[in-house]
């Protein structure tokens, strides 16, 4: 969920959603994402098909609808997603992740089960976004297990150093689906040194 980026000074800050063409959208929540699924941190590939997902589906083709709603996600997180009403109150996306010094995590990958689990078990808000967008769905929990597994047999192989590892993974996006699993699990430092 760290890539559920919003930025006050995006391009498509003015930008509205409608019925038709939304292409320009897109484009800007891929850049703004660095093509990574908000919800599933699964990097994707050209031959992947990403949506843009309106958070708060209440909001659709409403003047509350804006790019604050707006998410790139891979097509079967936008697809499967149930409606909202079930899982208030929640927090956004954005605000599962601490961005700067000001602000603490709501959620974090534990590693021991493989899940994302909210700091607070009490943070009722952070649970139903776990719940909402399906983090710990049976078949992320596998792809995330597996990414980590993949991760693990290119470090024994290889006998790569931490520094060689944090390369070699930062040279292939396909070695970046789940970076939060991925650094939990090799304590790895990647996401800073994203593009």
């Amino acid at each position: 969920m760290r890539f559920a980026i919003k930025k006050a000074n995006s391009k498509a800050i003015s930008f509205v959603y409608k019925d038709g063409d939304n292409t320009a959208i897109k484009e800007v929540l891929k850049e703004e994402q660095r093509n990574f699924c908000a919800y599933s941190e699964r990097y994707l590939r050209k031959t992947d098909l990403g949506h843009i997902e309106h958070f708060d589906n209440r909001l659709k083709n409403t003047s509350g609808d804006n790019y604050y709603n707006y998410y790139f996600v891979l097509a079967w997180a936008n697809t499967s997603k149930p409606k909202i009403d079930n899982f208030l109150p929640i927090i956004k996306p954005e605000q599962a992740f601490a961005k700067n010094e000001n602000e603490t995590d709501r959620i974090f990958y534990d590693k021991a089960t493989n899940k994302y689990e909210p700091i607070n078990q009490n943070d009722v808000e952070a649970q139903n976004l776990i719940d909402f967008v399906d983090l710990n769905h049976q078949d992320l929990f596998e792809d995330r297990l597996k990414a980590v597994q993949r991760i693990a047999k290119l470090q024994k192989i290889s006998n790569l150093s931490t520094t060689d590892l944090e390369d070699a993974i930062l040279d292939d996006p396909l070695y970046l689906d789940f970076i939060t699993a991925i650094e939990t699990h090799f304590r790895l430092r990647l996401f800073a040194q994203l593009p």
